[in-house]
C-alpha cells in the first residue's frame, strides 16, 4: 500500500508522508538488506568480446539506456563502443571500432561518422533515446553529441570535435565542453550535462544553456510533470533539482552549501551518474565510495542500496560481490538507470560488468500533493508528528513499520494499516488542524500524536520554551482538550505519546552537537519534562509518557545510544524502544477492537 502525503487546503506547511528510507545507525551503513544485486552482463574479463551474457566482455561500461522493446544499450567508454544487451542477454556491438592497445587497458579514441562498424568515438558517456527513436550519445572527448539511427549509422548531431566551448545557437554551430550526461524529455528535447553547465538541444535544433544551474555537472536525468520537465543533475556540488517553474534546490556534497539537507544535515557524498524514477526520487552512483544510493527528495532521505559507503577509505570498500545490498560490492559504479518495479541498472565500470539492483521497495515513498488515504475496509492507524516520526529509516525498521507488523501479529489482523503523516518543522497547531481534517474525512480509526520539545518550539526559541511553560502550556491544554473531544464524538481512538530530545535527558546524548554548541554540555531541564507531560494530562487526552522509559534505559550500565551523536533524531535502538512501548500501550488500552 502506498502511503501518500497530502496537501490539504489548510494552513499546513511542510507536510510529507514517509518513504522507504535509510537509517543512520550501523545496520544501514553497509547497504540495504532489502534489495538484491545480480550481474546482468559481463564476465569481468577485459575485452570487447560479444556473445552470451556472461561470456561477453567490457572495458569500462559507462552510460545506460533502454529502448521500447526492453533492450539495454551500454556505452563502453574504455572500448570506444556502444553495446547492446538483447532481451535474451546476448551482447552485440552496435557502433564503434578500434583495437585494444597491446600494452594498455583501453582502446584509443578517435572520431569518424558512418556505418556502426567504422564509426569512432572518444569516451562515449551518457546515452539516451530521442523522440525519433534514435540513440544519442554524449561523445565526451570529441565535444559533441552523436546520433545512431535504427540501422546503426552514426552521425554528428551537435557540436564539433575541433571546437571545444560553450557557444549556444543552432546545433550545427553550437559547441560543447566534454559532454558527459545525456537525457531526453517526453517532448523530444535533449538535455546535456557538460563541464560548462546544463545545455538544452530543442526539437528545432536550437542549443541553449540553463543559467545558474549546475557546477561542472556530470549526470543528468529528466522526469515529466504536468507543469513541465523536472531536471536532476549530479555535479561537483552534489545533487540539484530544477522544478518546472525554475526553482532550484540542492543536496550538498562535502564542503558545499545546499538548500536542502539529508537528515542530520549529512552530506550527499560524491554523486556522478543519476536517474529519476519520478519527480521526487532518484538513484545515483557514487564512484568515490563505490556505492549506489536512492534519494527521496521530499523527505530528504538517503538509502544506500549497495556497496559499503567509505568516502575516504582509499577504495578499501571497492570490490565485486553479488547478493543482498548489505553484501554487495561495486568498483567505480558510474552510469545508473532507474526502471519500473524497483529495478536499477548499474554500469559497474572497474568490474567491467552491468549489474542489476532489484526488489527496491518504493511503496512507502514520500509524495507531495494528493489527498489522504481514505475509504477501504482496513483499520487505519494514523501517526502525526514532526521528523521524530520518521528519520534515518526504512519502513521495516521505522517506528510505524515495527508497530504495524507487531499489531498484525499479536492481534491476528492483516487489515491494520499504519499511515504516518509527517510535519517537519511545523508547529503544534498544524498537527491538530490536520488531524481534525483527516478525522472528519474518515481517514483514521486511531490517531497517534507525538509531541516533543521541537513540536512546541517550532515557532519560538528552545530557551524560551524551556524557561517558561506559561508561554505554551495554556494553548496546548486547550487545543488537546478540543481535539480529544472531537475524536471522541467521531468514535476515533486517540493516544498522545511524548518523547524527549537528547538535550532533555542527558548531556552525553547528541554529544557532538552539545560539545560544539556555544552553550556546551548543560544539565537537562527536568522541569520542562514535567511541565510537558502535565500539560497533556491536564487536557484529558490519553498519555503515554516515554520520557521515563528513555531515562530508565540510559541508567543501565550497558545501554544503546538512543540519539545520533551529531543529530538529535532517534537511533534504531530508540525507534524499537518507542515502537515496543506504543504497541504495548495500544493493546493494553484496547485501542484496536477485535475484528468482527
Amino acid at each position: 500500500m502506498r502511503r501518500v502525503i497530502i496537501g490539504a487546503s489548510l494552513a499546513v506547511a511542510c507536510l510529507v508522508t514517509v518513504a522507504s528510507l535509510s537509517r543512520a545507525d550501523a545496520p544501514s551503513i553497509v547497504g540495504s538488506p532489502e534489495v538484491h544485486v545480480t550481474t546482468l552482463s559481463g564476465s569481468g574479463a577485459l575485452g570487447i568480446r560479444d556473445g552470451s551474457a556472461h561470456d561477453a566482455s567490457y572495458v569500462a561500461p559507462f552510460g545506460i539506456a533502454v529502448d521500447r522493446l526492453g533492450r539495454i544499450y551500454v556505452s563502453d567508454a574504455g572500448a570506444q563502443r556502444i553495446r547492446v544487451i538483447e532481451r535474451n542477454g546476448s551482447v552485440r556491438t552496435l557502433a564503434g571500432s578500434g583495437n585494444l592497445d597491446s600494452d594498455a587497458l583501453w582502446v584509443r579514441g578517435g572520431y569518424a561518422d558512418g556505418p556502426g562498424s567504422r564509426a569512432r568515438f572518444d569516451r562515449p558517456a551518457g546515452v539516451a533515446f530521442g523522440a525519433d527513436g534514435a540513440l544519442y550519445v554524449a561523445d565526451t572527448n570529441n565535444h559533441c553529441i552523436r546520433r545512431i539511427d535504427l540501422n546503426g549509422n552514426v552521425t554528428t548531431f551537435a557540436g564539433s570535435p575541433s571546437a571545444q566551448g560553450h557557444l549556444d545557437g543552432p546545433r550545427q554551430s553550437a559547441t560543447f565542453d566534454r559532454p558527459t550526461g545525456l537525457a531526453a524529455d517526453s517532448t523530444g528535447n535533449l538535455y546535456v550535462a557538460d563541464y560548462f553547465g546544463v545545455r538544452i538541444i530543442a526539437r528545432d535544433g536550437a542549443v541553449s544553456t540553463i543559467a545558474n544551474f549546475g557546477n561542472t555537472p556530470f549526470g543528468i536525468s529528466v522526469a515529466s510533470s504536468p507543469r513541465g520537465p523536472v531536471i536532476f543533475i549530479a555535479d561537483f556540488l552534489g545533487i540539484a533539482r530544477r522544478a518546472a517553474d525554475g526553482t532550484v534546490e540542492r543536496f550538498a556534497a562535502a564542503g558545499a552549501v545546499g538548500t536542502r539537507y539529508l537528515q542530520g544535515a549529512a552530506e550527499i557524498g560524491s554523486p556522478f551518474g543519476i536517474s529519476a524514477f519520478d519527480t521526487q526520487s532518484v538513484v545515483f552512483s557514487d564512484p568515490r565510495s563505490n556505492t549506489v544510493s536512492y534519494l527521496n527528495w521530499t523527505a530528504g532521505a538517503l538509502q544506500v542500496l549497495g556497496g559499503l559507503p567509505v568516502s575516504d577509505g582509499a577504495a578499501s570498500a571497492a570490490g565485486f560481490r553479488d547478493g543482498s545490498g548489505t553484501q554487495s560490492r561495486f568498483d567505480a559504479p558510474i552510469g545508473v538507470l532507474a526502471r519500473g518495479n524497483g529495478i536499477v541498472l548499474v554500469a559497474d565500470a572497474a568490474n567491467r560488468r552491468v549489474r542489476q539492483i532489484s526488489t527496491l521497495d518504493r511503496s512507502h515513498d514520500a509524495l507531495p500533493g494528493g489527498e489522504p488515504k481514505l475509504g477501504g475496509s482496513g483499520f487505519k492507524v494514523v501517526f502525526v508528528g514532526n521528523s521524530f516520526l520518521w528519520e534515518y529509516t526504512r519502513w521495516s525498521d521505522s517506528i510505524q513499520g515495527i508497530v504495524e507488523a507487531a499489531l498484525k501479529k499479536r492481534l491476528h489482523r492483516d487489515d491494520i494499516v499504519v499511515n504516518p503523516y509527517l510535519f517537519p518543522g511545523a508547529g503544534f497547531g498544524a498537527d491538530l488542524d490536520y488531524i481534525d481534517y483527516l478525522a472528519r474525512l474518515g481517514g483514521a480509526n486511531l490517531v497517534i500524536l507525538n509531541i516533543n520539545e521541537n513540536t512546541i518550539a517550532a515557532a519560538g526559541a528552545f530557551e524560551e520554551v524551556e524557561r517558561s511553560s506559561e508561554s505554551w502550556r495554556p494553548q496546548m491544554i486547550a487545543a488537546l482538550s478540543r481535539m480529544n473531544a472531537t475524536l471522541k464524538s467521531l468514535h476515533i481512538g486517540f493516544l498522545v505519546y511524548t518523547t524527549p530530545l537528547g538535550r532533555n535527558i542527558s548531556p552525553t546524548e547528541t554529544v557532538v552537537a552539545r560539545l560544539l554548541s556555544p552553550a556546551g554540555q548543560q544539565v537537562p531541564n527536568k522541569q520542562f519534562n514535567i511541565a510537558l507531560n502535565d500539560a497533556v494530562k491536564a487536557s484529558g487526552a490519553p498519555l503515554l509518557n516515554l520520557f521515563t522509559v528513555f531515562e530508565d534505559t540510559l541508567r543501565a550500565p550497558i545501554h544503546p545510544a538512543l540519539f545520533g551523536t551529531a543529530d538529535e533524531h532517534f537511533s534504531y535502538a530508540a525507534r524499537v524502544l518507542v515502537a515496543r512501548n506504543l504497541t504495548d500501550a495500544i493493546l493494553r488500552r484496547g485501542l484496536i477492537p477485535p475484528r468482527r
